[in-house]
């Protein structure tokens, strides 16, 4: 029996509210000093359990599932050589189809090693701002604009998981902890790299105050960057391919793509508006940090590299933590009055954002969705 689109509707919503509601309960039980630990556990295990689940039965859920499956024979029954040549240097993704191998003999196994590290990732960030957020809050953030991605770019989802994580090092000044993260999450995609950027920014502050100090400078810089990479991007791309051979590889990511700024990046961005407008009320939060700054500055120059190449669109979404977490606190730290019009409004729209671009428009091809039983019927 195949599910239908108003169905697999029901069903993302419903594990995404139920996941949501366990979440509240969950921050509440704290704020009361109710964290018993046999109940703390269970509630946990509701919060991460049933989209776990989702996420691994799917079938044909989508667009890269069909690629990874390619990805996952090729590395489980090619030529070692050549999956060794390929991807040296992301071997804990290698690493994920050998052990789904050996445990289930299928890719599933890999989609849920997958589902397990990101959700239980996700969870370990909030938990640890749980003091000073609203974690159903960031929950709906998370699930109704930004897990669709999950369902898709797979080894990239694990790799921004744990440097999210890594920020919570990175706050605690603990460097060299932060760094042998970014180098895990490397292992599974390159891109992350992008976060060792992140560290090096964050360890001198003194490029934070000379970006403050010459903000007309650097606005103007940023205005030539866009005109430039709108203009000359692909060319200037072009270039530094046929002189770099090692970028070869990233070919695809970098120039292939015919290059345009995504509307739904734009949305994405103007969802900090209220909280660049309270910005002093989020300071004197005792868990704000200046790394979720310097995030979302990055989300604003890569918007403007993904004008020279799909990269810019890829890397962008490194830094939906900044999102997540800075309105998850904004809520946190303004008047009990004006709370909740701030979850009213953030939530209903993260709820429109999902249903038009993703059920809607169908972007990422998740829906309808399938079940692996489908699979499993058509195998017997």
């Amino acid at each position: 029996m195949e599910i239908t689109m108003q169905e697999s509707l029901y069903i993302y919503y419903g594990v995404f509210l139920f996941s949501i509601c366990m979440s509240f309960i969950y921050q509440r039980n704290y704020q009361e000093k109710k964290d018993v630990k046999l109940k703390k556990g269970v509630l946990i295990f509701l919060i991460i359990a049933p989209v776990v689940l989702m996420q691994t039965l799917r079938y044909k859920v989508g667009t890269d599932y069909y690629p990874y499956e390619v990805l996952y024979r090729e590395i489980i029954k090619g030529n070692q050589n050549v999956v060794y040549q390929k991807y040296s240097n992301e071997y804990f993704y290698v690493l994920e189809c050998i052990i789904s191998d050996k445990l289930v003999g299928d890719v599933w196994g890999f989609f849920f090693i997958n589902a397990f590290i990101e959700n239980t990732l996700v969870f370990v960030l909030l938990d640890y701002y749980k003091k000073k957020i609203d974690m159903p809050l960031a929950y709906t953030i998370f699930y109704f604009m930004f897990y669709p991605m999950f369902l898709n770019a797979e080894r990239q989802s694990v790799a921004m998981t744990i440097v999210w994580v890594g920020i919570i090092l990175l706050e605690k000044r603990k460097f060299i902890g932060y760094f042998i993260l970014v180098a895990i999450a490397i292992m599974f995609h390159n891109s992350a790299i992008i976060y060792a950027g992140v560290g090096v920014i964050y360890l001198f502050d003194s490029i934070l105050n000379y970006i403050k100090k010459y903000s007309g400078i650097f606005i103007s810089l940023f205005i030539a960057g866009v005109l430039i990479s709108y203009w000359y991007g692909y060319v200037i791309m072009s270039f530094i391919l046929n002189n770099f051979s090692f970028l070869g590889k990233y070919k695809r990511y970098l120039i292939d793509d015919k290059s345009k700024i995504s509307l739904a990046y734009i949305v994405v961005l103007l969802l900090m508006v209220p909280c660049i407008i309270y910005l002093k009320n989020i300071e004197k939060n005792e868990m704000y940090n200046k790394v979720y700054i310097i995030g979302f500055v990055l989300q604003i120059v890569l918007l403007m590299v993904s004008l020279a190449g799909q990269f810019g669109n890829r890397l962008f979404a490194y830094f939906y933590n900044v999102e997540i977490i800075s309105i998850a606190m904004l809520k946190q730290s303004i008047s009990k009055t004006n709370r909740k019009y701030i979850t009213t409004s953030y939530s209903i729209s993260a709820m429109i954002y999902f249903y038009i671009l993703y059920f809607y428009i169908g972007n990422s091809q998740i829906f309808p969705y399938r079940m692996i039983t489908e699979k499993f019927i058509k195998w017997h």
